[in-house]
């Protein structure tokens, strides 16, 4: 019996200096029944490096689905790929993402085929830098009963991490420039189980450079605009928004 097709979405705009890792790291996986959809909406050279990477490794040709699209913000890319997306499943995998264990999609697609009341499965993950050296980890909850309770304080899944059902996702809300990923797993844990796996099988990659006080300020805000939505969903509203006051000092009068 053919096992199910997982979509891996991978969206990237103006990264052709780190979409090799990635995808390097989709090769590389021991499950085997995938579909890459490259959704790029950016102005480098990564569709040249993406013709060069499916003639370097040609079992691939018919799997890899490169899109050079018009799309504007990070949500209308992700919702690009989602749309091109056949699979049962859907793997997240940011550009600058990769993933560090090669059973992560086969133990995370068995979680979810004998758990048919779960929607999504994330990983823990660890942090590197840009010379792909390990400087932290992101240690979420696994279990749905804590992953909620604690939501709202904190996002729970690494986005790079998570396979979820295709028809349980509705799509990233596209008036959101940051915490699309965020809005959209809170939205889609209000129906569904949601879980993590306890192993880090996920590099996050945490960039230098500087963020505008104006971008880090608007960031705050719409933040709030997500916590006040699910205050009736999920616990822990006043922490939350807290939390949230304290991201707006840093941002205003960084220390």
């Amino acid at each position: 019996m053919e096992k199910p097709l997982v979509s891996v979405n991978i969206c990237t705009h103006n990264r052709e200096d780190l979409i090799s890792k990635s995808i390097e790291s989709v090769f590389e996986q021991d499950y085997k029944n995938i579909e890459i959809i490259i959704s790029d909406n950016g102005d480098d050279g990564t569709d040249k490096l993406i013709s060069k990477i499916i003639s370097e490794n040609t079992e691939w040709i018919s799997k890899i689905h490169y899109y050079k699209n018009k799309t504007n913000g990070i949500s209308e890319n992700r919702n690009f790929a989602l749309k091109k997306s056949t699979g049962e499943y859907i793997a997240v995998l940011d550009s600058d993402d990769y993933w560090i264990s090669v059973n992560k999609i086969s133990e995370q697609v068995k979680f979810l085929e004998e758990n048919p009341i779960y929607a999504m499965i994330g990983t823990n993950a660890i942090i590197v830098n840009e010379k792909e050296e390990e400087i932290g980890e992101i240690k979420n909850h696994t279990l749905h009963e804590k992953i909620i309770y604690n939501f709202l304080t904190k996002n729970q899944f690494t986005h790079s991490s998570v396979v979820f059902r295709k028809k349980t996702f509705k799509e990233y809300r596209e008036s959101l420039f940051i915490w699309e990923d965020y809005d959209a797993f809170l939205d889609l844990s209000k129906k569904n189980k949601v879980a993590n796996l306890p192993e880090k099988m996920t590099a996050y990659k945490k960039h230098s450079g500087n963020i505008s006080k104006f971008k880090k300020i608007k960031g705050v805000l719409i933040l709030e605009k997500i916590i006040k939505e699910n205050k009736d969903y999920f616990p822990n509203y006043f922490k939350a928004r807290f939390k949230n006051m304290g991201r707006l000092a840093k941002a205003i009068i960084p220390l």
